[in-house]
């Protein structure tokens, strides 16, 4: 007596239960076309409708830190303008007034100064000049005298000089006194020097020069053309 086994058989798998179940896979979109559009209609009333609260709700919080930030700037001029204020009161103060007023006197001292010697002259400067080169020519001098012209102003039409110089003093001899009047012509400032006497007196020479100051030596403190000591 033979037997025989029964067993059912895997389900191949390169077919779908559709296909199994004789199922057909079609779809179709039974509803009325006035139906889909309305939906889709309302889908982007209502995209467009979010879109438009987000910009209102970005412009109204724009809005409002805009004015936060003019409301502080607001306060800051109101502090700035407050301590401007301030530092007014006090300038008019007795002791700052003081000091204003003491600085405003010297600003016009200082201009006075500036016109009235605009046309110094370095006397000081000129005669240590003069003493070096009488002590380099071994010549004495015993007085000098020196003076500027009646107007102070500096040269005239007729002349570029302001001043004069008289010079006398003791020598060994001749040759030393001419050596003498040849070194003071060569002194800054000073032009047109001549020997007016010369005289023996024992072993010694005595003479007498004169030159002339030249206005391009005008020079002070308070002009525009600065120089040495006065």
């Amino acid at each position: 007596m033979s037997t025989s086994t029964t067993a059912l058989m895997p389900l191949d798998p390169a077919l779908s239960p559709e296909h199994i179940n004789r199922i057909l896979p079609i779809r179709t979109n039974l509803l009325p076309p006035e139906i889909t559009a309305g939906r889709n209609a309302r889908r982007t009333r209502i995209v467009l409708a979010g879109a438009v609260v987000l910009v209102v709700l970005l412009t109204g919080g724009w809005y409002v830190q805009a004015d936060k930030q003019r409301d502080q700037a607001t306060k800051d001029l109101a502090v700035v303008t407050g301590k401007v204020d301030d530092v007014r009161r006090d300038t008019k103060a007795p002791d700052l007034t003081r000091v204003t007023d003491t600085i405003t006197q010297r600003d016009a001292i200082a201009a006075d100064l500036k016109t009235a010697m605009k046309q110094d002259l370095p006397w000081q400067t000129l005669l240590d000049s003069l003493r070096a080169t009488a002590a380099k020519k071994d010549t004495t001098l015993t007085t000098m005298v020196a003076s500027l012209t009646a107007d102070t102003g500096g040269k005239t039409a007729a002349s570029d000089t302001v001043g004069t110089l008289t010079l006398t003093g003791t020598a060994r001899d001749k040759p030393t006194i001419a050596g003498f009047v040849d070194a003071v012509a060569k002194v800054t400032g000073v032009t047109d020097v001549y020997l007016n006497s010369a005289s023996q007196q024992a072993d010694m020479w005595d003479f007498t020069l004169t030159a002339s100051i030249e206005a391009s030596y005008l020079c002070g403190r308070y002009s525009a053309k600065t120089c040495g000591g006065k």
